[in-house]
């Protein structure tokens, strides 16, 4: 599955910001980017 480039810009710029935050653990991490409006969810199959 590809990434938009441009938003994969966006979402690792802000995942550094204050106010965004992350959880992980070895199913998957979430990140939460509240200026973005964005969720992710990563996983490895």
């Amino acid at each position: 599955m590809g990434l938009d480039k441009d938003l994969s810009k966006k979402i690792n710029l802000a995942a550094n910001t204050k106010g965004s935050y992350y959880t992980g653990h070895h199913e998957g991490q979430l990140l939460v980017i509240p200026n973005l409006g964005i969720v992710v969810y990563s996983y490895m199959d």
